[in-house]
């Protein structure tokens, strides 16, 4: 009884040595790291991946065991806008894959002199000064064929900032205008990229938010009063509007559902 009990203590002290070694051994020193796209990428190209792999700063010739990679994965973000990065697989024994998708311009939002080019996580990809003479639209990524959300804040945000709610804007609220207009946006040979521009102002006298929606192909101006689900009511225009064969001036939805039409 007693050898077996011996023999236990020492297996185990000789496994804690060799488990010592083993995470000791260089074989597990962090050597090379490499990148891989999960997604067709318009502006990130083969070049950038050494960009993306240097902005990271990894700790080389640490114990891969051992690393930590959310602070790799928070300076390669900030330093690239446009890369989200999926993950960071550790692959044995000394190396890692950072695997990245690029970022879509989702909305642009004017808020004073700018125009704030944010993806579907309301993060600032670039901003654009109205005002210059050169505006610095990424045209790859068609920034500027993105429906436009005009609001009346001053928003001053930098590129690869978020919008929260200290920005004193409704994030959640506008997230979910975000999610309702690409939530397959269509009807008949409409889509979402008819969508202009949305002004958004909130009206007291008629307790809702009002959105005033142009489009590039059609002359008929939107008005949608009730913030519930836009996609669902821009359908409901385009119905009218194709059902009439008409072009009006304006077709106007309100709270209670009723729709009103300006020839």
């Amino acid at each position: 009884m007693k050898s077996k009990k011996r023999l236990i203590i020492i297996s185990s002290i000789l496994a804690t040595i060799l488990l010592f070694v083993i995470l000791s051994s260089a074989i597990f020193s962090f050597k090379e790291a490499s990148v891989e796209y999960e997604t067709t990428t318009k502006i990130l190209t083969e070049e950038d991946k050494e960009k993306i792999i240097k902005s990271a700063e990894f700790d080389f010739d640490r114990n891969i065991l051992f690393i930590n990679y959310d602070k790799n994965i928070a300076k390669i973000e900030k330093s690239m806008p446009y890369v989200k990065v999926v993950n960071i697989e550790r692959t044995f024994p000394s190396s890692c894959i950072v695997h990245v998708t690029e970022r879509q311009p989702a909305i642009c939002m004017t808020s004073g002199n700018n125009t704030l080019i944010l993806d579907k996580e309301l993060k600032v990809l670039n901003v654009v000064n109205n005002l210059s003479e050169q505006k610095t639209f990424n045209l790859q990524t068609n920034e500027e064929s993105a429906p436009t959300i005009s609001l009346s804040e001053n928003l001053k945000l930098e590129i690869n900032r978020n919008v929260s709610a200290g920005d004193k804007v409704n994030c959640e609220r506008l997230r979910q205008w975000i999610e309702n207009l690409y939530n397959g946006c269509t009807y008949g040979e409409y889509n979402i990229t008819f969508l202009k521009n949305i002004d958004i102002t909130y009206k007291e006298e008629l307790d809702c938010t009002e959105f005033i929606i142009s489009f590039d192909s059609i002359d008929t101006v939107a008005v949608i009063r009730g913030d519930d689900n836009i996609y669902k009511n821009i359908q409901k225009v385009l119905a009218v509007i194709d059902a009439k064969g008409g072009a009006y001036r304006q077709i106007t939805a309100h709270k209670n559902g009723e729709f009103t039409v300006s020839e």
